[in-house]
Order: structure tokens, then C-alpha cells, then sequence
């Protein structure tokens, strides 16, 4: 088998990029959307922690009481 240079690697894969364009897999798809779905719910959690965190945090520095 032929030894492929990282040169000829790159000049393949920029031809594949450019002329195949093969649709994804159901199962695929159906990865990705469920991927975006818990994808959004981490974020939306992440954000609700840092805005509850931030609020305690601005309270407790300001004197005023926080509830848990």
C-alpha cells in the first residue's frame, strides 16, 4: 500500500469536502438533535446557577439575607 504524504492527505480531504456531500445517517441526526437538545438544558442549568450564584453572592455582599 502506497504511503499517503500529509500533503496528499489534505488535498483528498479537501476534494471530499468539496464534491461529496453524502446526507448523514438517520441515526446520526437523530444524535445531533438529542445532542442540541441536552446541549441547551446544560447551558440554560449553567446560566441559572451562575444568575442564583451571582444574586447570593450580591446580597451577601451588600448585608442582605439569603435564602436558600
Amino acid at each position: 500500500m502506497a504511503k499517503v504524504t500529509e500533503k496528499k492527505m489534505d488535498q483528498i480531504y479537501n476534494e471530499y469536502q468539496e464534491n461529496v456531500n453524502w446526507p448523514a445517517s438517520e441515526q446520526t441526526r437523530s444524535c445531533y438533535s438529542e445532542f442540541c437538545r441536552v446541549l441547551d438544558d446544560y447551558v440554560a442549568a449553567a446560566c441559572e446557577d451562575a444568575f442564583k450564584n451571582g444574586y447570593k453572592y450580591a446580597m451577601m455582599q451588600n448585608g442582605g439575607a439569603v435564602h436558600e
